[in-house]
């Protein structure tokens, strides 16, 4: 009877023992994930190096001249990681509303930039998609630096959509009732 309390006793030192080691494994898993998001963030919005360049570039080519909100939501989910120690949700009522508004912004400055593009008749491919590749590419091969990108390919396939069902003008009364909502 002695032999079993001891096992016993033993048996329970030994779980509490291994869920510590667990939760600091957890603990330290977020912590990682939370400073590799930062310093992709950092070294996005510095452009340090190539790697930096590289990110800036990914960003701009998905949402356009809007690219350091995406750095800024890398920031705000990685101090997430760090203080909650577990995964942000990332569907809740008002992150949804965000990502609507942000859609509509993306979307309406692409509108505006193809507005631009327009009165100056430089366009001999109607597809707003391929003439957004086209701009990226530019800016990229440094053909064109200073391009403009409007809202990226999130915008230009926004504008695409909503311009086949409501042309231009419909667009943008849609964008701007997305920032309502």
């Amino acid at each position: 009877r002695l032999l079993y309390l001891f096992h016993s006793e033993y048996e329970q030192m030994a779980k509490r023992k291994k869920r510590k080691k667990e939760t600091w494994k957890k603990q330290f898993t977020y912590e990682i994930i939370g400073l590799s998001l930062l310093s992709l963030a950092i070294i996005g919005l510095a452009e340090l190096g190539m790697v930096g360049r590289a990110v800036q570039q990914l960003t701009q080519l998905f949402a356009g001249e809007w690219y350091f909100f995406i750095f800024l939501s890398l920031i705000v989910c990685s101090v997430y990681f760090m203080w909650k120690r577990t995964t942000p949700p990332l569907w809740s009522r008002r992150l949804v509303g965000w990502y609507i508004v942000y859609f509509a912004i993306l979307m309406l400055s692409h509108v505006h930039l193809f507005r631009l593009l327009s009165n100056e008749g430089r366009w001999q491919d109607t597809s707003v998609i391929r003439n957004t590749w086209q701009l990226f590419w530019m800016k990229v091969t440094g053909e064109a630096p200073n391009t403009d990108l409007g809202g990226g390919m999130i915008g230009a396939v926004g504008f695409a959509f909503f311009y086949l069902l409501f042309d231009a003008d419909g667009t943008m009364l849609i964008g701007i009732v997305f920032l309502l909502v």
